[in-house]
């Protein structure tokens, strides 16, 4: 996905494809524990990194998700070791799917 003048990355997961409890599991042992639910954790990293655009070549529990009552927020360094700050949106498209959109701030 692009736009303009910001980069946007894009993740969106099936919530039945896989028994939740092997998923979750699965997602808190690549991308560590949020606090809220695993599967939403997941498509918020992958939509940051794939922003980033170096995908899963950086290390998924790096990406620093800060919650305000603005949204979600997340943090990432940069290859040049400066940190890009992202904001995310839920896209809701039914039962099933778990979307989260991030653009680069």
């Amino acid at each position: 996905m692009a736009a303009w003048d910001h980069a946007v990355g894009v993740d969106v997961e099936r919530s039945d494809a896989v028994p939740a409890r092997e998923r979750d599991h699965a997602i808190t042992t690549v991308a560590g524990a949020s606090g809220d639910d695993p599967l939403a954790h997941w498509t918020r990293v992958e939509a940051v990194l794939k922003a980033d655009g170096r995908g899963l070549r950086v290390d998924p529990r790096t990406v620093r998700m800060d919650f305000t009552d603005d949204g979600v927020e997340a943090r990432v360094a940069g290859t040049d070791g400066a940190e890009a700050h992202y904001r995310l949106a839920e896209l809701d498209l039914g039962p099933g799917y778990t979307t989260n959109v991030a653009v680069r701030l």
